[in-house]
């Protein structure tokens, strides 16, 4: 069930109205229209997870998770294991073999990465000599 920021025990920063009002004005977002109502909240709280352990969320923008969450629910669902297609595993040309990962895919939305680009915690090496 989802539970609304700024609820207890939240799991979503937006509610499936605010998705749905969102996903309308978006290119390329039409399956979101056809899901039923309970797979929509499924796939936003899925969404809110993946976010929520990409960033510290009181160091972001409330606005900014929002749009996260969103473009993050959708991913899931084109990216999720039963609607996800193996992409070419490998290629030959001229006898020479290119051999690529399977099921290869970014964990992260594009859009998601760019929204959080500017709270990601980088990590820093410490170089001695």
């Amino acid at each position: 069930m989802l539970v609304n920021y700024p609820t207890e025990a939240y799991n979503s920063f937006v509610n499936v109205e605010d998705a749905d009002d969102f996903f309308a004005d978006r290119l390329n977002a039409e399956a979101w229209d056809a899901f039923e109502e309970s797979r929509k909240e499924k796939l936003l709280i899925r969404g809110f997870r993946v976010i929520t352990s990409y960033v510290n969320e009181d160091d972001v923008a409330l606005v900014d998770l929002q749009f996260a969450q969103m473009e993050q629910a959708l991913y899931e669902y084109r990216f999720s294991p039963d609607t996800y297609i193996d992409p070419v595993s490998s290629v030959t040309v001229d006898g020479l073999k290119a051999d690529f990962a399977k099921n290869t895919v970014a964990r992260l939305a594009p859009e998601a990465v760019l929204l959080l680009k500017p709270y990601r915690r980088l990590n820093t090496l410490e170089v001695r000599r």
